[in-house]
């Protein structure tokens, strides 16, 4: 990145959304790159992050591990997914609520792969991760020592969700 960034034929614009981002890049940084630091606080209460995040307001409660989902709160979290994410998304609860079992990862890896999803486990672990920690599912070790996969949404939830976006649970 830093030689492609020091080309002169090469313009780039980034733009940070944290509380730490005068952290993130030290002083050789900024000057090798030859960035230009421009604040632009809005101080705007991001909404999509507290109906995303572990809102106790919304029935998110990281102490309890409980969850109550909306269709709002799915909708907030199926925009920030990328395509294959969705359909991952979709074939793991199509899986799931198939076999009402939980769902061995090589199964839904062996799946996706197939389906041109995912080329690697490592990929698949990294889209798991952001739905696991949205509480879309959970991990769990099997009796032999397996990884699964287990739901945690309602099956009419889900069902509902996917039909708004005119999806539907048929994959298996």
């Amino acid at each position: 990145l830093a030689a492609l960034v020091e080309s002169p034929a090469v313009l780039m614009v980034a733009t940070v959304d944290h509380i730490n981002a005068t952290l993130i890049q030290t002083n050789h940084h900024l000057q090798s790159f030859n960035w230009i630091y421009y604040r632009a606080d809005t101080f705007i209460f991001s909404w999509k992050e507290i109906i995303a995040g572990q809102s106790v307001l919304l029935g998110l409660n990281p102490k309890s591990n409980q969850t109550t989902h909306s269709l709002s709160s799915l909708d907030v979290l199926w925009q920030s997914l990328a395509a294959n994410s969705r359909l991952i998304l979709r074939m793991f609860y199509a899986m799931f609520f198939h076999t009402k079992e939980p769902v061995a990862f090589w199964d839904l890896f062996s799946a996706a792969k197939d389906e041109f999803l995912v080329s690697s486990d490592t990929a698949l672990r990294q889209q798991l991760v952001e739905l696991s920690d949205h509480r879309i599912l959970k991990w769990k070790r099997g009796e032999e020592g397996n990884e699964q996969l287990v739901g945690c949404l309602d099956r009419n939830l889900v069902e509902k969700f996917l039909e708004e976006k005119g999806l539907n649970l048929d994959m298996v």
